[in-house]
């Protein structure tokens, strides 16, 4: 699966950096890697994910803090610097996240970030999940099924165009961005 992420409040290119670890990490870790290799043109942030250097402003400190808190959660972690010019594919993904989404596959989820995740205190959110979509998170996230044989063979049919990411349940469009699945009353 491939991710881009799209700003809505002005990043700099060493934010956005960040950023991209931190999303790539939570990617990781939804998908039980144990060992995870990160690839980067920034010789600046993988110095300072390594040690080598220091981060000099508070906003950049705070960014290395949550990506170094990340790091432990993995048996094995290598993060490697490569030129910029070997990186096509990264290149190719902010391009496509700075330009318009309508256009994108289902094998790119685009997500767009309203604010920066470093000025927000972590909070677990306890939401109800839409009744509908419950049997959906359920298998997706636990494998677990209906009790009622003809709904459990139901949302295995229909469970392959679905996705969980983070706590939200996404529907795979055809040649389309992925799908948000909302509640009724969040429709209306």
């Amino acid at each position: 699966m491939t991710n881009t992420l799209q700003f809505n409040f002005q990043v700099s290119n060493n934010e956005a950096v960040y950023k991209a670890f931190l999303a790539g990490f939570w990617l990781a870790r939804q998908v039980r890697v144990k060992h995870l290799a990160a690839l980067s043109d920034s010789l600046l942030i993988t110095n300072q994910v390594n040690g080598t250097y220091e981060a000099k402003n508070q906003r950049m400190q705070r960014y290395l803090d949550a990506v170094r808190e990340l790091v432990q959660l993995f048996k094995r972690f290598l993060i490697k610097q490569i030129p910029q010019g070997e990186n096509v594919r990264a290149n190719a993904l902010s391009k496509l996240a700075s330009t318009s989404f309508n256009h994108l596959t289902k094998k790119v989820l685009l997500e767009i970030l309203p604010e920066r995740s470093i000025d927000n205190k972590q909070v677990d959110v306890i939401t109800t999940v839409p009744d509908w979509t419950k049997p959906f998170m359920d298998y997706l996230r636990y494998r677990m099924l209906p009790d009622d044989p003809t709904e459990a063979r139901w949302i295995k049919i229909m469970v392959p165009q679905f996705a969980v990411r983070e706590t939200q349940l996404y529907k795979r469009g055809y040649l389309a961005p992925w799908l948000n699945c909302i509640t009724n009353s969040e429709g209306q």
